[in-house]
């Protein structure tokens, strides 16, 4: 059983102020976690914070794409 927050692609563009093909390109390098369920891919929270600590690290994150 799934349990917890999780987030879609669309939902971590926008909080994240990038475009969703930003999302899946860091999905499809293993920079961000994704479950897939079914056709969806859901990204927990926990996962997201990771990122946020990793990218909060990084001097371009304001200029990536």
């Amino acid at each position: 059983m799934i349990s917890g927050t999780f987030y879609t692609i669309g939902e971590v563009a926008g909080q994240l102020q990038k475009n969703r093909l930003t999302i899946r390109n860091w999905i499809r390098a293993g920079k961000l976690s994704a479950t897939r369920v079914g056709h969806v891919a859901l990204i927990r929270e926990e996962d997201l914070g990771h990122l946020l600590i990793e990218l909060a690290g990084r001097a371009d994150f304001r200029n990536s794409p």
